[in-house]
């Protein structure tokens, strides 16, 4: 019975989502790029690589990513059914 109950909230919220309402795009372009500096042995083997965009964030990137490449911001905005 339990289970039964359990299910039944699930769905219940699965089938309470709703598809965005509306969807925001942003593109910036890559400043600079640069590899953190290693602090143990795993990011020696697997180093990280930030980038800096136009608009001042610093995000992740692959290793290939070069400047004047476009990273693009999607804001999803979702609104309650009631």
């Amino acid at each position: 019975m339990r289970n039964y109950t359990l299910l039944t909230l699930a769905f219940g919220m699965l089938a309470s989502c709703a598809g965005p309402s509306s969807v925001q795009v942003e593109k910036h372009a890559i400043v600079r790029v640069f590899k953190k500096r290693p602090v143990s042995i795993h990011d020696e083997i697997s180093p990280r690589y930030y980038a800096v965009l136009d608009n001042g964030d610093t995000v992740p990137v692959h290793e290939r990513a070069r400047s004047c490449d476009t990273v693009t911001y999607k804001y999803y905005q979702y609104v309650e059914k009631r």
